[in-house]
């Protein structure tokens, strides 16, 4: 009786999995599904043609042919160039995290760092939260408008940080005063 019962457990598990569609290889086409995944409040809603995701703060879901993948949260930030003190611009960036995220844009002074107490600790910089914009095509917008005009010239970084799901992304930009501007739209017309 020992020696059979492996064998009759194989033969029920065998039954079990052919019984539940789990060997069915045939591809469904044109056929909308819903899947309700385990993360919090994510519907995909897939057809052959085109996906489409309503993530809200989990990570983005892609369905692809052969199953689901999760894509890393990420936060982008376009080219932002040189500007000139005083001038006033827009930051922009994409992100695969869900519309109405929370983003937090910090700008500071590579140079700003710790001061003794008879150091000037004049800084430069500035912050703020910004709400995740729809984008199109999987990529979501988001924009931070920037003065300058409380800014010192030298170099900046601006830090995009995701705060659920945590994600971050940086890059740098030079802010210079009007007379070096000058010199250097003088040098791009030669």
């Amino acid at each position: 009786m020992r020696e059979i019962f492996p064998i009759l457990v194989i033969i029920v598990v065998i039954f079990l999995v052919w019984t539940s569609g789990c060997t069915n290889k045939t591809p469904i086409t044109n056929q909308t599904s819903t899947i309700q995944t385990v993360l919090p409040a994510t519907t995909v809603t897939s057809t052959e043609a085109q996906t489409s995701i309503e993530p809200s703060s989990a990570p983005m879901l892609s369905v692809i042919p052969n199953g689901i993948v999760v894509e890393k949260p990420n936060v982008l930030i376009d080219s932002i160039g040189t500007h000139i003190v005083g001038e006033k611009f827009t930051i922009t960036g994409s992100t695969n995290l869900a519309v109405d995220d929370d983003l937090l844009i910090e700008i500071y002074s590579l140079s700003f760092r710790p001061t003794t107490k008879g150091e000037s600790n004049e800084f430069s910089g500035t912050t703020g939260i910004v709400k995740v914009q729809r984008g199109t095509e999987g990529n979501n917008r988001w924009s931070f408008d920037v003065d300058t005009s409380a800014f010192k010239p030298d170099e900046y970084i601006v830090q995009v940080s995701g705060i659920n799901p945590k994600v971050s992304g940086s890059t740098s930009f030079t802010i210079v005063d009007r007379e070096v501007s000058n010199g250097i739209q003088q040098n791009r017309s030669k």
